[in-house]
Order: C-alpha cells, then sequence, then structure tokens
C-alpha cells in the first residue's frame, strides 16, 4: 500500500507495522483529534462498537522515545532515541459513565432508618457503571 507517507509495509497478517489507539473522554473530542493530527485532516471516519462513538482512523508519522535500561546492581540508567515509524492511528471515544457513587450496604438496605444528615458524612463506593 502506498500512502503519503510513501510505500506503507504491512506484515504477512496485512497489518501495518504500528498501530496506535487514541481514546477520548467524548466523542466530539475524539473528532477533533484526528482533525488536529491526521496529515492535511484527513481521517476516515467508520462506525465503531457503539453507534454515539464512531472510530476515526488514518496513517501518520509517530513519534515516540524507547527507553532503553541496564542495571548494574541496582542502578537503573536510561538511554533513548527519538522515533518516527509509519502508524496506522485510531481515535476514539467513551461514551456515559464508566463509574457511579453509592453509599454502602448498610446504608442502602432501610432508607427509612437512616437519617439525610448522617449521609454527608457517610463513606461512598465506586461502582462500574456496566455492572448496574
Amino acid at each position: 500500500m502506498t500512502t503519503h507517507l510513501g510505500p506503507l509495509n504491512f506484515d504477512e497478517h496485512g497489518s501495518p507495522p504500528l498501530v496506535v489507539l487514541m481514546v477520548a473522554e467524548k466523542p466530539s473530542i475524539a473528532q477533533a483529534l484526528a482533525r488536529a493530527l491526521a496529515p492535511k485532516g484527513g481521517a476516515n471516519k467508520r462506525k465503531g462498537k457503539s453507534p454515539s462513538s464512531p472510530v476515526h482512523e488514518y496513517e501518520g508519522l509517530f513519534y515516540g522515545v524507547i527507553f532503553f535500561s541496564s542495571f548494574p546492581s541496582l542502578l537503573f540508567v536510561y538511554s533513548h532515541s527519538l522515533l518516527q515509524v509509519p502508524a496506522f492511528f485510531k481515535v476514539t471515544a467513551t461514551t456515559g459513565h464508566m463509574y457511579s457513587l453509592d453509599f454502602p450496604d448498610e446504608y442502602n438496605q432501610n432508607r427509612e432508618t437512616v437519617k439525610p444528615h448522617d449521609l454527608f458524612g457517610a463513606p461512598v463506593v465506586h461502582l462500574e457503571a456496566w455492572r448496574q
């Protein structure tokens, strides 16, 4: 495949050498990121798993750093080199809430006996939203 970067060398399975996934807080931020980072604003938009969160894809250069370490005894020595690697970028977003807050079971089991002012000092628990 030839791109604006020249030939993009795919492996024997048809995959590009590097795939970069970026996940934004919400779909509008994902779209803005893709427009800003894609060469000439050329991101393709496709339907993702969630109908409200498309995936923006583009080819570009990944500018990154690889860290090498050697540890004589407990001392870490880092050296790095800047990379410019052709990559396939995917930008998408989460939707909805990942976590919600609730009170522990002892506050929820019998709400008539819990005084509202006690809830101000009560502990809270984080619940994964998809498990509710």
